[in-house]
């Protein structure tokens, strides 16, 4: 059954994340349970956002790091999956972007050194935009089939995880909401998307 706090969750994105997670479970019924890839669920995202977003922000594949925080975060290697950026009118500039949300994507097979790195990627965002007072919410998607694990439950409790990468720096996130779509009659095989919020 589909759960998550509206003080959190703007209505557009937990509509995104509602059909998201209906297609995703209707084509695993259609490929026969066979595993997609993560860049196919990433588009389909990506088109799902594009359709639900308020009309001043843009959904953009692949965001790097580096242009979202570039003082702070020089790495060119770092991307996101997926950037949703507002478009703010400017008297000499014109048209400005700026990023107020970026989304890793992960399926929940995926080792969970890999699910640790994405949280530390998104709190290091989290905390250089902290730092210059700056808005950009951060969020790791969970995509699976039943339940989910219990370390993304929806708790309504923060969780706490010690960075593997960087000493004395630990990640807080808490899980916003699960968004569930099942057969009939099959409910055990419930298709689930966490939406994971990294605060610091």
């Amino acid at each position: 059954m589909t759960q998550y706090d509206p003080q959190y969750v703007k209505p557009w994105l937990a509509r995104s994340m509602q059909s998201y997670v209906y297609f995703a479970g209707s084509d695993w019924i259609d490929e026969r349970r066979v595993r997609a890839h993560e860049r196919v669920r990433q588009r389909q995202l990506k088109g799902i956002m594009k359709t639900h977003k308020p009309s001043n922000f843009v959904v953009q594949e692949d965001p790097a790091y580096n242009r979202i925080s570039p003082l702070d975060l020089q790495s060119k290697e770092w991307r996101g999956d997926l950037a949703v950026r507002q478009i703010e009118r400017h008297d000499q500039k014109g048209r400005v972007f700026h990023t107020r949300y970026l989304f890793e994507l992960k399926i929940d097979d995926a080792p969970e050194r890999k699910l640790d790195w994405d949280l530390y990627k998104l709190a290091s965002l989290q905390r250089a935009k902290r730092t210059r007072g700056e808005r950009c919410r951060a969020f790791l998607v969970v995509l699976g089939i039943g339940a989910p694990s219990e370390r993304f439950e929806y708790s309504g409790r923060p969780r706490t995880l010690a960075s593997r990468w960087m000493l004395d720096v630990n990640i807080t996130y808490q899980t916003r909401g699960i968004f569930t779509a099942a057969p009939v009659g099959s409910e055990d095989d419930a298709h689930y998307a966490c939406l994971v919020e990294v605060t610091t």
